[in-house]
């Protein structure tokens, strides 16, 4: 008896166990640190409509030995001054702007939000650098307490 609950116990745990890689597959993958970035310091930027660096950009690199997922994870404490308006932020992966990684925050004038990205995609082996880049629609915002992480799923 004892033994017949057991089994159908770790049936029980077999098929949750399955279910949630299913549902989550990249849970299955060991993970590592590519890089990570930290600025605290205040910078900003003038309305412009198109994307560009702050004075410290956000920018790692890092060289992949293997096809892998890679995780990109950015965070930033955002305010606008002088008027209603929206920054926003967006992933460029060697150049090339990731335009579903888009974010914004949309502001009233002397008010502070966050942009953040999560963005998982499947690279081939080589050497990328994972800029992010940001642009304000009207005034001057501000990014501050910025981090930029990337992970590798190997």
């Amino acid at each position: 008896m004892i033994t017949q609950k057991l089994s159908l116990k770790l049936l029980v745990l077999k098929t949750l166990l399955f279910s949630v890689i299913a549902l989550f597959p990249l849970a299955v993958y060991p993970t590592s640190l590519g890089k990570s970035l930290r600025i605290a310091t205040q910078e900003s930027l003038s309305s412009s409509t198109v994307y560009g660096n702050l004075t410290t950009p956000d920018t790692v690199t890092v060289t992949l030995n293997q096809q892998s997922y890679v995780t990109v994870m950015y965070n930033s404490s955002v305010i606008k001054t002088g008027c209603l308006g929206t920054q926003l932020s967006i992933l460029s992966i060697n150049g090339v702007q990731q335009t579903d990684s888009e974010v914004f925050s949309g502001l009233g004038a002397n008010a502070g939000g966050s942009n953040n990205i999560n963005y998982t995609v499947q690279l081939a082996a080589g050497s990328y650098n994972f800029n992010i880049l940001h642009r304000v629609d009207g005034c001057t915002g501000f990014w501050q307490n910025r981090s930029l992480t990337v992970l590798i799923h190997t």
